[in-house]
């Protein structure tokens, strides 16, 4: 289960295409009106951010490519863009406006599925755990005993 779950987290750059377009569109509705500092800076760091991403997905590809296995590395990539996937459609909802909220839109039904990305397929603390045990290989958490006498 771990392989699958391994290659499934490595090899898929669905996510990487999904985020590349959702910059591009954020980035054209910046041009287009005004946008303030705020919103500036965090699509600046979202351009940056994209950017390690795709050089972590084409070096877990490469170490793929080259092993066949997919190592713990693919923690590393789910927990990298289900946040960076959050943050940035924080970032699309607030230039969508109160219109985002209150109005359907692909925009605003993919930033609620979104929120659940830190969860499904191993939440950010499992994918912490796990990036801990096997890529640091730091020591395991002190584990609190459930005998409380």
């Amino acid at each position: 289960m771990r392989t699958t779950i391994g290659h499934e987290r490595t090899s898929s750059p669905r996510q990487l295409i999904n985020h590349s377009r959702l910059l591009d569109e954020l980035l054209r509705q910046a041009r287009s009106q005004k946008v303030d500092e705020v919103t500036r800076q965090a699509l600046a760091k979202a351009y940056c951010e994209l950017g390690i991403y795709r050089l972590h997905l084409k070096s877990a590809l490469d170490s793929l490519e080259r092993t066949g296995e997919p190592g713990p590395t693919g923690s590393l990539i789910k927990l990298y863009w289900s946040e960076l996937s959050q943050r940035m459609h924080d970032v699309s909802l607030r230039m969508l406006g109160l219109g985002g909220v209150t109005e359907e839109s692909r925009r605003s039904r993919e930033y609620l599925y979104y929120r659940s990305c830190t969860i499904a397929a191993g939440t950010s603390e499992i994918q912490r755990n796990t990036i801990a045990d096997q890529v640091l290989q730091l020591p395991p958490e002190p584990r609190v005993s459930a005998d409380r006498s």
